[in-house]
């Protein structure tokens, strides 16, 4: 995230939802209005263009997702998964909804399973990422102060 924050001067995040049974995946880019600079660059171009390019051109090494990226996510995915363990009010409402939705998808966790993690490659990464692409639904919603 820093490379993003000097690239850009500006704050990106993303964060990761479960609604129900879908899971909502949210990109954002907060930028100032540029008529209220001194600087008329076009900010909401350069936004639009930032956005893209993470979503539809991610980094790549031979075809699929860096090998070393995917490994430091999945070492970051299992403290995220572990904390909900170490935390008893998140854990009992995980179980409590492992329990009510057994067999169902509303039952599954946002980040998933500590024992599915070990199986994602770089690439079956990148055909996941390919798949959702073409067959999820994208919205693109830009909200602007005038």
């Amino acid at each position: 995230m820093p490379i993003l924050m000097s690239s850009m001067e500006q704050p990106f995040r993303q964060t990761w939802q479960k609604k129900g049974e879908n899971h909502i995946i949210t990109f954002r880019l907060e930028m100032a209005n540029e008529k209220y600079l001194k600087d008329q660059t076009p900010l909401l171009e350069k936004g639009i263009s930032l956005l893209s390019d993470l979503l539809f051109h991610p980094y790549v090494e031979d075809g699929v997702f860096s090998q070393l990226y995917v490994d430091q996510e999945k070492r970051t995915l299992k403290q995220r998964i572990q904390a909900v363990y170490d935390d008893k009010m998140r854990y009992s409402n995980l179980r409590l909804v492992q329990e009510m939705c057994k067999g169902e998808p509303y039952a599954l966790h946002v980040n998933g399973e500590m024992e599915d993690i070990d199986a994602i490659t770089a690439h079956s990464l990148f055909e996941a990422y390919e798949h959702a692409l073409q067959s999820n639904q994208l919205d693109f919603l830009c909200c602007r102060r005038c």
